[in-house]
């Protein structure tokens, strides 16, 4: 069943931006389905007032739903819907003038299939993507398949929008870190580190999609691992970076890494296969202690950190206090 959800972004009431949301359809959402239509009727919207009337429309059309709401404004993360048990509930979040439209409160991630959303404000809008954060200019329409932006891709689920479906393709800018981002960050390099391997970010359209890490083996060859995620924001989650390094162990083949380093010539000059599968051996070991110990060894480094705010914040008051 291919879900959709039509968003707008409007800043009609006192100026502040408000994000409004239908309910999710259920059933032929695709853009090469009923999506088409849907996309019809959000080009030809200018206000909220048409965006109310539109999927009520749209409902009747081809839904036909009648116990729910069909439009609800949205609840952003600092001021949730807090129901009579005491439970939050959100629909997006805001920080640093960037929106993340697609949390989703039970899994964390987006649950349409996908999501139609236009840019009524006066402004332009940054809207944060698995695929990076996109410029979405006033009166214009992106269209995702769950969280990664489509506009400029024009692929809808590995095929080609068709082209009639005239989305302009939008502008990337940089993501924003919180401070907690570039803390886990920072911490992720350090862990690295304490295994001896230098850190390189990837860095694509002002995002980190992962890392690039480098060590030396015992025999003197460069190695250079890559850590690469199609949602950059699970560069920094320690789960999925831990489940890319017992991928990387589990496809390292040591007899390929001889193969392949025995075709050149200096190196087939220098090593024996005998000191050839040493030395593989040995750095394969390296990568299972990295992806066996990582996680512990990060926590550990956070624990560090934390201690060392706290050393810092009770200086500062003994310095206040001397004072």
């Amino acid at each position: 069943m291919h879900r959709g959800t039509f968003y707008i972004l409007t800043n009609e009431n006192n100026n502040n931006l408000e994000v409004w949301k239908s309910t999710q359809f259920n059933g032929g959402m695709g853009i090469d389905n009923l999506g088409k239509d849907a996309y019809e009727y959000l080009k030809r919207i200018n206000n909220l007032t048409d965006f109310k009337k539109m999927i009520s429309d749209f409902n009747n059309k081809y839904f036909e739903y009648k116990n729910e709401d069909l439009f609800y404004k949205a609840d952003e993360k600092q001021h949730p819907f807090i129901n009579k048990d005491g439970e939050i509930f959100y629909d997006y979040t805001e920080a640093n003038n960037q929106l993340d439209l697609f949390y989703d409160n039970h899994t964390g991630i987006a649950e349409s299939n996908t999501n139609y959303i236009k840019n009524l404000s006066k402004k332009d809008i940054e809207i944060i993507c698995s695929n990076g954060v996109y410029i979405l200019p006033p009166k214009e329409i992106m269209i995702t398949n769950y969280d990664k932006c489509i506009n400029n891709v024009r692929r809808n689920y590995g095929k080609e929008l068709d082209e009639s479906i005239d989305i302009k393709s939008l502008h990337t800018t940089e993501y924003i870190e919180t401070k907690e981002e570039q803390k886990i960050i920072e911490n992720i390099i350090k862990t690295f580190d304490k295994f001896s391997f230098k850190t390189s970010l990837t860095i694509c359209d002002g995002v980190k999609y992962g890392f690039e890490i480098e060590k030396w083996t015992n025999g003197g060859v460069d190695m250079i691992e890559t850590i690469q995620f199609d949602d950059f924001r699970d560069s920094y989650n320690i789960e999925k970076i831990e489940e890319q390094l017992k991928e990387l162990v589990d496809n390292f083949d040591i007899d390929d890494e001889i193969d392949t380093h025995r075709q050149g010539i200096d190196y087939k000059n220098a090593f024996t296969i005998l000191e050839s599968l040493k030395d593989f051996t040995e750095y394969k070991q390296d990568l299972e202690e990295l992806s066996t110990y990582f996680k512990d060894k990060y926590i550990r480094i956070c624990k560090e950190s934390e201690k060392e705010i706290t050393t810092d914040n009770y200086d500062i008051v003994d310095e206040i206090t001397d004072y």
